[in-house]
């Protein structure tokens, strides 16, 4: 079995694409799903050091997959993926078992921020209060989207 460090599971291809990409280009070996139906096979198949995902899919949703996730005893980190923080989606990214949490539209530097913050703690999981950080009306974000055309 190869060891990944990171599954991106995001149902939309171009963003998935985009990050995967610059992920690889810094270092590492990416896995990606497109709903949490394929995050749980590939999961079942592969190890992985941390999981990326988007709270909202179809088929399975990240919030699902997570708990299905942390019901089989996967410990390490899961970062959701939503603008639902922003939107009054409270903390159900938290409640479903997910570590923490970035905000949609997203920046690399974003990623990347929360990704250094978990990347050498991949042996339990720890969930971060991040309940009073708002990246909202921060005009210095550049949206990843911009990086597909």
């Amino acid at each position: 079995m190869k060891p990944y460090d990171i599954l991106v599971v995001e149902d939309d291809l171009a963003l998935s694409e985009a990050l995967c990409d610059t992920l690889e280009m810094d270092g590492y070996r990416v896995l990606a799903a497109s709903n949490g139906v394929d995050a749980l096979s590939l999961l079942g198949k592969h190890e992985v050091g941390l999981v990326v995902s988007d709270v909202q899919m179809p088929v399975m949703d990240g919030y699902t997959a997570t708990q299905s996730l942390r019901e089989k005893g996967y410990k390490k980190p899961i970062i959701a993926l939503t603008a639902q923080v922003r939107s009054g989606g409270g903390d159900q990214w938290r409640d479903a078992g997910m570590s923490d949490f970035v905000l949609k539209p997203f920046s690399i530097a974003d990623i990347a921020t929360v990704l250094r913050k978990w990347v050498g703690d991949r042996s339990e999981f720890k969930a971060v209060d991040r309940s009073d950080e708002s990246n909202v009306g921060d005009a210095s974000r550049t949206d990843v989207s911009e990086l597909i055309d």
